[in-house]
């Protein structure tokens, strides 16, 4: 499997099955500062993050996945949101906690993955709702802040009590939205499904406006799919 960097000179190729390529992935997706919140997602042409069946399992690759698979080694915990949960299976990463954020309490249980060395499972809930009616026998912890709503600042400082310094946003669209609507992403690596690359911009129509990108990088695989990283702040002159 290999990666080819098409963006920034010099153009590289990155064979995934060699410990040096592993390696200069990590490095290329490395964030040198801590704290952090990254959001990553697989991305439409026309901006949307799921296949014609509702989940982005439809969009996805093995190469995507196996980013995937880093990125989450590169965290301290994976955020998704329960409506994510409640369309597609979701695997609890190996050595990282899953945390499901839930509005209503609706933990779609069934969909949750365990598999070996998986991480704990932890839903957090605001104070008007429970989750363990809908978690049965599954183990979890409930972190409940006893707070009327969560917002993206309040989730990162519970995070930062349980010692998560360095998030990974999964999604979906609503979860995305709310640490970007608080300028809390300072890291977006996007999958594009041949959306077009024209300027420092998230393309995705539904991220809000105002802040400014620097594209990092730009990666393509054999199946031609895109992958696209880009950080908070405009490029230094």
């Amino acid at each position: 499997m290999t990666f080819y960097r098409v963006f920034p000179d010099p153009r590289l190729a990155i064979d995934l099955d060699t410990a040096n390529g592993r390696d200069l992935l990590r490095e290329l997706y490395h964030i040198d500062h801590s704290p952090s919140v990254r959001v990553n997602m697989i991305v439409r042409p026309d901006g949307s993050i799921s296949g014609n069946d509702g989940t982005s399992g439809s969009l996805t690759s093995s190469d995507d996945r196996r980013l995937v698979g880093l990125l989450r080694t590169m965290a301290d915990v994976v955020i998704i949101g329960a409506e994510t949960l409640r369309l597609e299976g979701i695997p609890v990463p190996p050595g990282a906690p899953l945390l499901v954020i839930s509005g209503s309490g609706n933990i779609a249980a069934n969909n949750v993955i365990f598999g070996p060395g998986s991480g704990e499972l932890v839903v957090m809930t605001p104070s008007t709702v429970t989750a363990h009616a809908t978690l049965g026998d599954i183990p979890h912890r409930i972190i409940n802040p006893g707070l009327p709503s969560l917002t993206a600042d309040t989730i990162i400082e519970l995070c930062a009590a349980e010692g998560w310094k360095n998030l990974l946003v999964e999604g979906g669209q609503q979860i995305a939205t709310l640490f970007a609507d608080a300028g809390a992403v300072d890291d977006l690596c996007l999958t594009l499904t041949g959306a077009p690359l024209s300027e420092d911009t998230p393309p995705v129509s539904w991220w809000p406006e105002g802040e400014a990108w620097t594209t990092s990088h730009l990666l393509m695989d054999d199946n031609r799919l895109l992958y696209y990283r880009l950080v908070a702040g405009a490029a230094a002159e």
